[in-house]
């Protein structure tokens, strides 16, 4: 057999995922052609990233560049080498110089706008997709790509002009749904929804969206409802699980217990089942149920950290400070910047008795208010303020929270803040520089705290939105898994706040939002106060008092370090 027919098998063999078959085809070729061939060479490295073997492949892929330089598929796939190894900013400079060498090579203008999506680039990556997007030849499901990046950069207008209405498919369908709720046209976006599930009655996102929908909008019953009709409707694993973890959020767990139990009896073993379990008996008190349904489930699933969570929780519910340190340190391990099982190390530490529990919180020191500046253009910050709630009064629309968030009895934006053009909101964010900068500049340098080893003196903010509370409205205590340092700032807040004896909405620091002997009281609070902002480390556990009567409206952000 020739050389070209055994490169040409090993290509197909390589499409076929009989990966084994094409390096030992590759192995053979490469062999009879000591001084190396570019194709060879560049299968060979498709072969080796297909494996997962990164090295291998970067190794193969530049030894077929240097004989044939900006080759346009070879340098694609080196890219495509450099997204798997977390460089979406030398993936993207790659993908460029393939298409200097063919400026219609559509898979690199693909990956490239991917790179630079990936790389927190997007203006750049919109203007790529519209170039692909803009042909006659795009595919819907590229449409759809370039759509949920659309709505991410806060412009959902754009999104539904690339989509087609009446599509069958799934994802594109979820995609304008997506659109339409981000506009809040609530009503076309559940009737979307329910056309979707009526095919595709497992779609996951469809079903969550339309489960935060209805809840905001419609109420508890309008949810059940939805979700026995996709079961009716031939609904399987998925929708059990969507719906329990629906009734979790909303805060039965006796009947996400039952949901749980014909779940049992449909799907058998389940690893996601008996987590969703342990999460219900974990919210209900249920510390010795919560154990025994998290080891049900680490047994099932002993490397998923979503199991390892709840594990973590019932441990410390149980007293098992050992236990939570020992499953906290190996899920930090592989996430260390998580700010979640940092919470738990510290808690687990916080049980034991350790010293380095205070070490790590420092709650004094670490949970600071700082009293925000006027913007240039207003009289002082309560003019200020008066202009942001205008601002906030129209995007505040919903009569309840959404599912998925820590808020209770109110509302939250689903704007990101940060992405809006509106001068005063612009405004806002500059004013914040001042007041992070003053806090980082407290941190001092140790790079063996998970907070202080991150700072690099530059930030960026990950996301902002603004809380609406109502009477009797407050936050259950929790932290920002992807944050750095977190915040609050008050724009306004009921008069009888002030001074109240109780601390009537005041926000406060170290209760987890489950019952850990010895951590039942706050260790630091703060009066809010309009104009007020407060900036913490987004593991350090908050939460809010309940306010009594009136509207108490906060914007917060997360802060990332670049």
């Amino acid at each position: 057999m020739s050389l070209t027919s055994d490169l040409q098998n090993a290509f197909r063999s390589y499409q076929s995922g009989a990966l084994n078959e094409a390096e030992a085809l590759c192995a053979k070729v490469r062999a009879a052609l000591p001084s190396g061939h570019p194709d060879v060479l560049r299968l060979s490295g498709m072969v080796a990233r297909k494996r997962g073997d990164q090295s291998a492949a970067r190794d193969f892929l530049q030894r077929s560049l240097a004989l044939a330089p900006a080759h346009p598929e070879t340098l694609n796939v080196l890219g495509l080498v450099q997204i798997d190894a977390g460089k979406p900013d030398e993936a993207a400079d790659v993908f460029r110089q393939a298409l200097a060498a063919k400026p219609d090579y559509g898979p690199a203008k693909l990956n490239l706008a991917r790179a630079l999506k990936a790389s927190g680039r997007e203006s750049e990556a919109l203007k790529v997709y519209a170039t692909i997007t803009q042909t006659a030849g795009a595919s819907d499901h590229v449409r759809a790509e370039h759509a949920e990046l659309e709505i991410h950069s806060g412009h959902a207008e754009n999104a539904l002009d690339l989509l087609p209405e009446n599509s069958t498919d799934a994802e594109i369908s979820y995609a304008r749904l997506h659109a339409l709720s981000q506009l809040q046209r609530d009503e076309e976006a559940l009737q979307l929804g329910r056309r979707i599930l009526s095919m595709h009655p497992n779609h996951v996102p469809a079903l969550r969206a339309c489960a935060q929908l209805l809840w905001m909008t419609q109420g508890r019953d309008a949810v059940d409802a939805m979700f026995e009709q996709a079961l009716q409707d031939g609904g399987g694993e998925m929708v059990y699980l969507r719906y329990m973890k629906a009734l979790i959020q909303m805060e039965d767990y006796e009947a996400a217990q039952a949901v749980g139990e014909r779940a049992r009896k449909a799907l058998g073993q389940h690893a996601v089942l008996e987590n969703l379990f342990a999460d219900a008996q974990v919210e209900a008190g249920q510390g010795a149920a919560a154990l025994a349904s998290a080891r049900r489930a680490t047994a099932l699933a002993p490397q998923d950290l979503v199991v390892a969570s709840n594990l973590a929780r019932a441990q410390l519910m149980t007293g098992d400070g050992a236990g939570a340190l020992a499953t906290a340190r190996q899920a930090r391990a592989r996430v260390p910047n998580d700010q979640f099982w940092i919470a738990m190390e510290g808690d687990a530490l916080c049980l034991l008795g350790d010293p380095a529990y205070h070490d790590l919180m420092r709650f004094e020191d670490l949970a600071r208010p700082f009293k925000l500046e006027a913007p240039e253009g207003y009289a002082n910050i309560q003019a200020f303020n008066a202009a942001l709630l205008d601002r906030l009064d129209h995007l505040h629309r919903y009569a309840r929270h959404p599912l998925d968030q820590s808020l209770r009895l109110g509302s939250q934006t689903s704007l990101d803040l940060k992405r809006s053009e509106d001068p005063v909101f612009k405004a806002f964010f500059q004013a914040l520089d001042a007041p992070i900068r003053a806090y980082m500049a407290l941190m001092p340098d140790d790079d063996r705290h998970p907070l202080f080893r991150r700072k690099t003196g530059n930030y960026q903010l990950s996301g902002a939105w603004s809380v609406k509370l109502g009477p009797d409205g407050r936050h259950v205590s929790h932290v920002h898994p992807e944050g750095w340092i977190s915040s609050a700032y008050y724009v306004h807040v009921p008069e009888q706040v002030a001074g109240a004896p109780d601390c009537e909405g005041w926000i406060e620091y170290g209760i987890p939002p489950f019952a850990v002997p010895g951590m039942e009281e706050a260790q630091r609070a703060i009066e809010p106060a309009a104009g007020t902002l407060a900036l913490f480390p987004s593991y350090m556990w908050h939460g809010t008092r309940k306010i009594r009567s009136g509207n108490r409206i906060t914007i917060a952000f997360d802060v990332v370090p670049v």
